[in-house]
């Protein structure tokens, strides 16, 4: 027999007292099916294609002229810009202790990263891209920041 390790390891990564750690396991005994669905939607987001632009859809109607004349108009600025994710702001009603770990936070950035990749070669294939996972915060954001654009 052959494994081939995912990602994330339910023996390191899930906080819970069940007796075999899995992420079946816990999946079925917490996450509601409308969490798990919102979760798919978030990790292989709906994205735009205007102007040149590759973006969020959730974010896309940010655009604006003001928004384009102070990134000087500059494609790349503006994808990176409108594609700002801020881990560290994220959970707000749903926040527990593991919410404001930066290492956790660090985590939920690399999974975040790594399945936007996918969704954007999915989409994408003859098309390249930047990401950027910062632990400092991005543009005027603070905390871990994740954003991407179309490389040049």
């Amino acid at each position: 027999m052959k494994l081939f390790k995912g990602f994330v390891s339910a023996e390191e990564d899930i906080p819970c007292e069940y007796p075999v750690k899995s992420f079946f396991n816990y999946i079925a005994n917490n996450v509601k099916i409308e969490d798990f669905i919102s979760v798919a939607g978030f990790l292989m987001p709906d994205i735009v294609q205007v102007d040149g632009l590759i973006l969020l859809a959730e974010n896309y109607k940010i655009i604006n002229d003001n928004l384009k004349n102070k990134l000087n108009n500059d494609n790349k600025q503006i994808e990176r810009y409108v594609n700002l994710f801020c881990v560290s702001d994220f959970y707000l009603l749903a926040a527990n202790e593991l919410s404001f770990n930066h290492d956790w936070q660090l985590k939920q950035g690399e999974i975040i990263v790594k399945f936007w990749k996918m969704r954007l070669n999915e989409i994408f294939p003859e098309l390249k891209f930047d990401f950027e996972l910062s632990a400092t915060g991005l543009f005027d954001e603070d905390g871990i920041c994740i954003t991407f654009s179309q490389r040049v």
